[in-house]
């Protein structure tokens, strides 16, 4: 009771019989603003350096170079 359940539209599920109780259910989507898988997992590898610098070294010119392409990229590859 209580949960969420998220994952790709693409994905084959099925859900089992309610043996007690009921069944709320809610159904939602939701989209990403990048489209492309290949574009979102390159800017997810980046969001994870960018972070790790960000802890470890937040004053350094390559973590500003790092945040700022990554932000560059997200504007460049959104669709709004």
């Amino acid at each position: 009771a209580g949960d969420a359940v998220v994952y790709p539209s693409a994905s084959l599920h099925h859900i089992t019989t309610v043996t007690r109780g009921a069944r709320l259910v809610a159904v939602t989507w939701a989209q990403s603003l990048v489209r492309d898988p290949n574009q979102r997992e390159l800017l997810y590898q980046l969001c994870q350096a960018r972070e790790k610098l960000l802890r470890e070294s937040p004053d350094t010119e390559e973590t500003a170079w790092v945040s700022n392409s990554y932000a560059n990229l997200v504007r460049m590859w959104s669709e709004v």
